[in-house]
């Protein structure tokens, strides 16, 4: 991109993930149960979700986050019962964890860093999707 033109770098993840903030796909993600606790944690805060709520996660049926600079996720595997995910100018770089939230109908990942549509596979009920403002050069099997 020429200087000056383009978002704004990322800030660095919130928890210290090495590769969150980044604006390099790293492949798949192996996170350690540590990782992923801290990155679930970070996403209860931000959405308001409380400790109870969480004991239900697949009860939860819409999380917002939007400006918060939220890098992973692979933690949304927890929320099967959701309708609705936005996640808007997070640092996202892969769908992922999004497989088994099958009742997922609205899907809203603008102004990311995501170059492929790879990870939507298992969201069959998926009628409305937002990609506007990513790095997308592949549809891939995903629709």
């Amino acid at each position: 991109r020429p200087p000056g033109r383009g978002p704004p770098p990322r800030a660095p993840c919130p928890i210290g993930h090495p590769s969150c903030g980044s604006r390099t796909t790293f492949g798949a993600m192996a996170y350690s149960d540590r990782e992923e606790e801290q990155h679930l944690k970070t996403l209860c805060a931000a959405c308001g979700i409380r400790d109870e709520e969480l004991e239900n996660a697949d009860q939860i049926q819409e999380i917002e986050l939007v400006l918060d600079d939220y890098c992973s996720m692979a933690v949304l595997h927890r929320f099967t019962g959701l309708k609705r995910l936005t996640m808007i100018q997070q640092a996202v770089t892969r769908i992922e964890g999004i497989d088994a939230c099958i009742h997922l109908e609205q899907l809203w990942l603008m102004e990311n860093d995501i170059p492929s549509l790879d990870g939507l596979q298992g969201c069959t009920n998926l009628r409305e999707l937002y990609m506007n403002s990513n790095q997308i050069v592949e549809i891939g099997d995903a629709l």
